[in-house]
C-alpha cells in the first residue's frame, strides 16, 4: 500500500528480556509486519525504525531499584535530609518511582509544584486519569517515611539559600534551572545515578 507524505505505524514485537538479541527481534518484527497480507507494508529508502529506551534498557539488564536511587541521594544530600524538589512533572509511570526513592533517604520532601507541568499536566483532577497529583506525590513520600509539604512556588517558604538542598524535576531545560539555586546543594534528574560505577552495579544486581 503506498503512501504519501510521512505514515507512521505502530509494530507489534515479542516481550523483551535480558540478554535477547534485540537487533535480531527489531528485523524480525518488521520483516513479519511486512509479510502481513492485511497491512501489506512496503519499505521504503530512508524508512526510520524506532524502538524506546526501555526496551533497550530491558535487554542490558540496566535497571535501576527504588534503593539504588535512594542510596545515591543520601550519598549527595546525607541522611535525614530535607530536600527541596522543583517542578517535578506530573506523571505515574516516569516520575513517581524517582519520587518514591527520593523520599526515602530523606526525613522530609518539600515540592514545588505549579497548577500545570512543563509538558502541560495539570497537578489536579488529570483529564485522562483524574488523579491529583499533589495528593498522590504526598502520599508516596508518608508512605516512604518522609514528611512533606507542597507549594505552587518557592515564595511561601522564603528565598532560595546555600542550605537548602534541590533537585531539579525539569525534563527540559534543566541547566538553566540549575543556575536559580546556584549555590544551594542542587542537582538535576540526571545527575542521579549518573556515574558509570553506579550503572553496572545496578546490571549485576539484576
Amino acid at each position: 500500500m503506498k503512501h504519501t507524505g510521512v505514515c507512521a505505524q505502530g509494530l507489534a514485537c515479542p516481550i523483551i528480556r535480558e540478554g535477547d538479541d534485540l537487533a535480531a527481534i527489531v528485523v524480525d518484527s518488521v520483516l513479519s509486519a511486512v509479510k502481513t497480507a492485511s497491512n501489506q507494508y512496503e519499505i521504503c529508502n530512508k524508512a526510520v525504525v524506532g524502538i524506546t529506551e526501555s526496551i533497550v534498557a530491558r535487554s542490558q539488564g540496566n535497571y535501576a531499584t527504588v534503593d539504588d536511587i535512594a542510596n545515591d541521594v543520601r550519598a549527595k544530600f546525607g541522611p535525614d535530609a530535607t530536600i527541596f524538589i522543583v517542578k517535578p512533572i506530573y506523571s505515574r509511570n516516569r516520575f513517581a518511582i524517582i519520587l518514591r526513592g527520593i523520599a526515602r533517604a530523606a526525613k522530609k520532601i518539600v515540592l514545588i509544584m505549579p497548577d500545570v507541568d512543563e509538558v502541560g499536566n495539570v497537578v489536579k483532577g488529570h483529564p485522562f486519569t483524574n488523579v491529583n497529583y499533589d495528593e498522590y506525590y504526598a502520599e508516596i513520600c508518608e508512605q516512604e517515611g518522609a514528611s512533606v509539604s507542597i507549594f505552587k512556588d518557592l515564595s511561601p517558604v522564603g528565598k532560595v539559600d546555600e542550605d537548602m538542598n534541590v533537585i531539579i524535576g525539569n525534563l527540559h531545560g534543566y541547566d538553566e534551572a540549575k543556575e536559580l539555586y546556584k549555590g544551594c546543594r542542587v542537582y538535576t534528574l540526571a545527575d542521579l545515578l549518573s556515574d558509570q560505577i553506579g550503572r553496572a552495579s545496578c546490571r549485576e544486581r539484576v
